[in-house]
């Protein structure tokens, strides 16, 4: 059975002669099918350098000029020794060795190169240098070559010359065997084939520098493509020993084993690959290749590979499909990768130091020393293969750069598998197993998507590095659940849950110890710790849980730091932290902090205490530990009680701690609430309330409340702390508190609807309000008490005291009840204000109220009371233990204080409705501003502006109609003609055409359509708010028309259509709709160049309007649909003025209108109106000029209007209106149309057909106070 290895390694140095000592007499250079290099020749005394090998070698360098030795030749037959350089002053370099043997074939007998001739000894100077060995055979033929069975021996390279001076180097050993061929060639090795040795370094007998050893020449080289089937002994030469000298000369490097590119290597059963030994002793390389490679090992077993494999550019891959399973115990370097494949196993136990790439594609590698696996590759397990650390005695575990892949990883009992060194991310979605231990120590990431990974031993990120591991999907479990020694340490970089991911701390005797950062994310994520959970360290710390993400720590934790910060956050919908037994927040006598935050929905469950406490030494310069738990829908549930300031070490003393809920979070301690002396309870943190649910509170720190909405605490307080209310939100209190502390309301309200009796509460610019019981009260400047939650009286168990500038805030009703403070000492009033609040009601002429009693008595005055009453006028009077309050109706009526003619006549007939009527009351407790804003709600107004909408609505009709009725502005004369443009009121004609005036036949009957849109808005005044209104609809109209020829051309027409006009009153919180049904009847006739035109039309209309008014005790939304009618007659007079292509008329138009409203009702509440039937009437007048003008030959005419428009008579839209069962009606009106107002209009109209024409123009009427458009569309069709 076979196994392969495919590598790439770097190609061989060819042997050289050695240089000489001193000069520069460089040795010859080898040759593979031709003569060695000749040695160069020394200079300046030096010796010359030694020969190169080849099929002759290469002669010696002679010694320097003049005085030099004579240099030795080199081998002339195959295998003949190099001769030795003569002795002198400069000695001779040694001639190169022959090649034993070059041809195409494989030699049949054994064969040795020509060793190389030694380097002449330097008797004034220096040596010469040592000649190379020639190679053993070279085969240059291709293909198959058959088998070698006969020895081939590299030839020794010469020895260096001595030297007085400097010594000369040695030559190096020839090649045992080369193959030239290349692709597809091969040979079969069945002998022995081995490199020559380097020769000695020459000695310098002065003790001047030694001569270099030679390089021991390759066992076997190849060309590219080159297979071998080795079933003999490879080795390489070994390397000469340095000469001696005061600079001892370096030793020669050992030959090579194997050595080529992209060769393929079967190592049979007989076969042994071995490197030379260097000068020193030290084993060299037993293969050394470069380019992709191949390696076939026939038995199984250790390989028969001695030396180190020194992997260079490419891949080294282990093929064992046939199951064999060998072990390599050489050391593999360089900057090569290595693959696997097949189903055997390849065991790993050398010192393996290359930076490429392991890809591991079946069956097993298995490290079994810890240096097997490199720690500078990345590997890469596909599915179905395995990489594994053996169990064994007398190593630790392996280190890997990096890893990936999908197949399955193996640690062994007792060893770890540490990951490391390469900075990639990197995915595994295989399954990582054994009962060892993982470790992440360099700045990669490790993404795990496995389900199944599991170890049962650690599972450990270093600090040093900043590792990532991510759980991403996939499932890891560590530990095991028997027992043992299970746990997870985070001492550095992140540990990452996400997307659904699975940690399961299994051991429940082990731990999760986290000193850097941790993250668990998305929905399904879920760690799972059976041991205890500490979280903290030196440096700064976060764990956070988010996004639907799950924990579960079940024997306890703890968040602590030693000198940083430490914060778990808990947010998100979903997101929870669950823990068994206790959980500590802070830390022991560390003088160790942390913090622990729920928002956004998260929960936290701790089913043992919740202990919050921190050294609160100030020396150690820490802060406080803390718990903030804030958003809706954020829980804590503290199920075994929670203690605030509290170390949980049962070693006594004062601790820092903070409970903070806020803005919708809520705190659940079913077993009660303890708060240290230094601990502080925190209900929102400047926005909105957090909730706090639990039967009693010991407080003996501080609670502090400080938000902006409502809170109810209901739990039993009691201790010796403090309560402080801040913020301007309310805390209601409604158990029994008995704590004995201080109690300040700075801002906001604090209301006890329970009991308060242990401590002095201080007001200082908030409120205290309830009905419960409270313990003294001092009422500071700024400071109010308002009793009650409505109307009600709050009781003082002890002594009250006002001080200048407090308040006592009072509601009163009309039935004669009201707040009141019952003090059981005395009360002591230095001042202050009492400021009246009263409710809705039919108040009597004087009401007398009981608002504070004191059985120690009353000391002191009140400096004032006050209210906002228009109409009731409060005062005080003083007994021996009580103060009272009188309310009188002042003398005031309601029309005295308004400021416009409608408010007057709203409040005239509210104030006709008398003392009892719900509006009357309602408006009897209103301040000045609330009741003229009454005034301006009840005054029906918008029922006013209807009436402006109905007639401006007027214009729409009377301007279309109007238009209907204009001929063309040109006059006709004999001989003359009539503007081209209106030349479509004549059948037949093309536009542009001049048509005479008479002797044509106009179409006796007209069809006309127009489709109208408009908006406007008129400003308001000081009576009466702004209308915005906006509208459309369409007319229709029919026309009987005089013929062109008669001698007075007339038109007679009637119309009808219907239009729509939504409107808002929003001063008034008001809006309608007007929807009108039209009818009119028009004519006009022409004498010459005077035009006259008249019209009559009516329009019966639905009125729908909503109102809404708002007094206290009142909201009503008001609802009215009634009816009118407009009545409207108009006539104009226009003159035709032809000048050129353009025809002018000046005109003058004068219109009456009438408005009519229908008796009808509103529905909806106290506050709805009669509308009583009205008759509004006025007129308008305008002067204007009018233009029209064809544009070119095109049947399309523009047209123009410019006027001023004059109203005259009843300009100011009023409405007649009573309270429903009132008797006084009273009148309201809406701002006045404007008096003067500039009217414009622009035009045009295009004959489509010979009796069809379409137009559309556009209208405006500006005035100072009001703006009104419209877009009219217009089709006429005759026949």
């Amino acid at each position: 059975m076979l196994a392969l290895l495919t590598f790439a390694l770097a190609a061989p140095a060819l042997a050289d002669g050695g240089a000489g000592g001193g000069g520069d007499g460089a040795g010859g250079g080898d040759n593979l099918t031709l003569p060695g290099g000749s040695g160069n020749v020394g200079g300046g005394g030096g010796g010359g350098g030694g020969g190169g090998s080849g099929i002759t070698g290469g002669s010696g360098g002679r010694g320097n000029a003049g005085i030099g030795g004579n240099a030795g030749g080199g081998g002339a037959a195959p295998g003949a020794a190099g001769q030795d350089g003569q002795d002198f002053n400069g000695a001779g370099g040694g001639g190169g060795g022959a090649h034993g043997s070059v041809g195409v074939a494989a030699p049949t007998i054994a064969v040795s190169g020509g060793r190389g001739g030694n380097g002449g000894g330097g008797l004034a100077g220096s040596g010469g240098g040592g000649g190379a060995g020639g190679y053993g055979a070279v085969i240059t033929g291709t293909g198959a070559l058959g088998l070698l069975t006969s020895t081939t021996t590299g030839g020794k390279g010469g020895n260096g010359g001595s030297g007085q001076l400097e010594a000369g180097n040695a030559g190096s050993g020839g090649i045992g065997l080369a193959v030239t061929g290349g692709a597809g060639t091969s040979l079969t090795i069945s002998a022995g084939v081995r490199g020559g040795d380097g020769g000695t370094g020459g000695n310098s007998s002065a003790g001047a520098t030694g001569g270099s050893g030679g390089t021991g020449g390759a066992g076997l080289i190849g060309s590219t493509g080159t297979s071998f089937v080795v079933n003999g002994a490879v080795r390489g030469g070994d390397g000469g020993a340095g000469g001696s000298g005061i600079v001892p000369g370096s030793a020669g490097q050992a030959g090579a084993g194997i050595s080529g590119e992209s060769l393929s290597i079967t190592l049979g059963a007989s076969g042994s690959i071995s490197g030379g030994l260097d000068g020193g002793g030290a084993r060299g390389n037993a293969l050394a290749l470069s380019g992709n490679s191949s390696l076939t090992v026939v038995t199984a077993g250790t390989a028969t590979i001695t030396g180190n494999i020194a992997l260079g550019a490419g891949a080294l891959t282990l093929d064992q499909s046939n199951g064999v399973d060998i072990t390599i115990a050489n050391a593999m370097t360089g900057t090569g990768a290595l693959a696997k494949t097949g189903s055997g196993t390849v065991t790993l136990s050398g010192n393996n130091d290359y930076s490429g790439a392991t890809s591991i594609l079946g069956g097993r590698l298995v490290a079994d020393s810890s240096t097997a696996f490199s720690a500078n590759s990345h590997y890469g397990v596909a599915a179905g293969a395995t990489m594994e650390i053996a169990s064994a005695a007398g190593f630790s575990g392996a280190t890997v750069g990096a890893l990936s892949g999908a197949g399955n990883v193996v640690i062994g009992n007792g060893t770890i598998l540490t990951i490391g060194a390469k900075p990639v991310a990197t995915i595994f979605s295989g399954q990582i197993s054994g009962p060892g231990s993982l470790s992440l120590d360099g700045p990669g990431t490790l993404s795990l998507t496995g389900s199944s990974n599991s170890i049962e031993g650690l599972l450990l990120l270093c600090g040093c590095s900043n590792p990532t591991l991510e759980i991403n999907g996939g499932s890891l479990s560590v530990g095991d659940p028997a027992g043992g020694l299970g746990g997870i340490a985070v001492a550095g970089g992140t540990l990452r849950v996400v997307n659904g991911g699975k940690l399961h701390m299994a051991d429940p005797s082990g731990f999760l110890v986290m000193q850097s950062n941790m993250e668990v994310s998305g929905p399904n994520s879920l760690v799972t710790v059976e041991g205890f959970t500490g979280i903290g360290g030196p440096s700064n710390v976060g764990l956070s849980i988010s996004a639907g993400a799950a924990m579960e720590s079940r024997a306890g934790a703890a968040i602590e730091g030693i000198g940083a910060s430490t914060t778990v956050t808990v947010t998100g919908p979903g997101s929870s932290w669950t823990v068994g037994n206790t959980l500590f927040v802070g830390g022991y006598s560390l003088g160790g902090t942390g913090a622990l935050t729920i928002s956004a929905g998260g929960t936290v469950n701790s089913s043992g205490p919740l202990w919050i406490g921190s050294d609160p030494d100030p020396s150690l310069g820490f802060a406080r530990a803390s718990v903030s738990v804030t958003g809706a829908g954020s829980v804590l549930n503290a199920n075994g009680g929670l203690l605030v300031g509290y170390p949980g070490c049962g070693c006594g003393g004062d601790y820092t701690g903070a409970l903070t809920t806020a803005d919708g979070g809520t705190v659940n301690a079913g077993a009660g609430l303890q708060i240290g002396r230094l601990g502080t309870l925190a209900i929102g943190a400047g926005g909105l309330a957090g909730t706090i649910v639990t039967p009693a509170i010991v407080n003996d720190g501080e609670i502090l409340a400080n938000f902006v909405d409502v809170s109810t605490l209901a739990a039993n307080i009691s201790g010796t702390g403090t309560l402080t209310k801040q913020g301007s939100g309310q805390l209601i209190l409604t158990g029994k508190n008995s704590y004995t502390g201080a109690t300040s309301v700075l801002s906001g309200l604090l209301t006890v609807n329970g009991s308060l009796t242990g401590s002095t509460i201080t007001l200082s610019g908030g409120s205290l309000g309830g009905s419960g019981t409270v313990g003294s009260v001092i009422v500071g400047n700024a400071g109010t008490v308002a009793p009650g939650n409505s109307i009600g009286t709050l009781t003082v168990a002890g002594n009250i005291s006002f001080a200048p500038g407090s308040t006592y805030q009072l509601e009163v009703n009309a039935a004669g009840q009201s707040d009141r403070i019952a003090a059981t000492g005395t009360a002591t009033v230095s001042g202050g204000t009492v400021q009246l609040l009263a409710e809705q009601g039919g108040y009597g002429a004087s009401t007398r109220y009981t608002i504070l009693t004191a059985q120690g008595g009353v000391i002191g005055q009140f400096a004032a009371v006050t209210s906002n009453f228009a109409f009731l006028t409060p005062s005080l009077a003083y007994g021996a233990n009580e103060v009272a309050l009188t309310l009188d109706r002042n003398a005031i009526a309601l029309p005295q204080v308004a400021l416009t003619r409608n408010q007057a006549g709203a409040a005239g007939a509210a104030e006709a409705l008398g003392a009892g009527n719900r509006v009357y009351d309602a408006l009897l407790t209103a301040s000045v501003t609330d009741a003229r804003a009454g005034f301006d709600a009840l005054s029906g107004e918008a029922h006013a502006q209807a009436v402006s909408v109905a007639i401006e609505d007027s214009h729409l009709i009377r301007e279309s109609i109007l238009n209907r009725l204009r001929w063309p502005l040109a006059v006709g004369t004999s001989g003359g003609t009539v503007n081209g443009a209106f030349s479509a009121d004549a059948p037949g004609r093309s536009a542009g055409t001049a048509l005479p005036a008479p002797g044509l036949a106009m179409e006796r009957f007209t069809l006309w359509g127009e489709a109208i849109g408009a908006q406007g808005r008129g400003d308001g005044d000081r009576n009466a708010a702004s209308l915005d209104r906006r509208g459309g609809g369409m007319l229709f109209g029919a026309e009987l028309n005089s013929s062109w020829t008669d001698a007075r051309q007339w038109r007679l027409g009637i119309a009808g259509g219907y239009t729509r006009t939504d409107f808002d009153v929003d001063g008034r919180r008001s809006s309608g709709e007007l929807g009108s049904a039209h009818g009119a009847l028009y004519g006009g006739m022409r004498f010459g160049a005077v035009s006259l035109r008249a019209g009559a039309a009516y329009a019966w209309s639905d009125l729908d309007v909503t109102r809404r008014v708002t007094l206290p005790g009142i909201s009503d939304v008001l609802r009215f649909d009634g009816r009118s009618a407009t009545a409207q007659a108009f006539a104009e007079i226009g003159y035709a003025l032809p000048y050129g292509p353009v025809s002018f008329e000046p005109f003058a138009q004068l219109a009456a209108v009438t408005v009519r409203t229908s008796r009808d009702a509103e529905t909806g509440g106290p506050t709805a109106l009669q509308v009583l039937g009205r008759d509004q009437r006025l007129g308008f007048s305008t002067l204007g000029l009018r233009a029209e003008m064809q544009l070119g030959t095109t049947p399309l005419l523009a047209r123009g209007m410019l006027g001023w428009r004059h109203a005259f008579g009843d300009t100011t839209p009023a409405a007649k209106l009573a309270f429903i069962g009132a008797a006084t009606p009273f009148q309201t009106y809406a701002a006045p149309l404007a008096r003067n107002a500039l009217v414009a209009e622009a035009g045009l109209a295009w004959r489509a057909t010979a009796t069809t024409t379409l137009g559309v123009s556009y209208s405006a009427a500006i005035s100072e106070n009001a703006r009104d458009h419209a877009l009219k569309g217009r089709i006429d069709v005759r026949f």
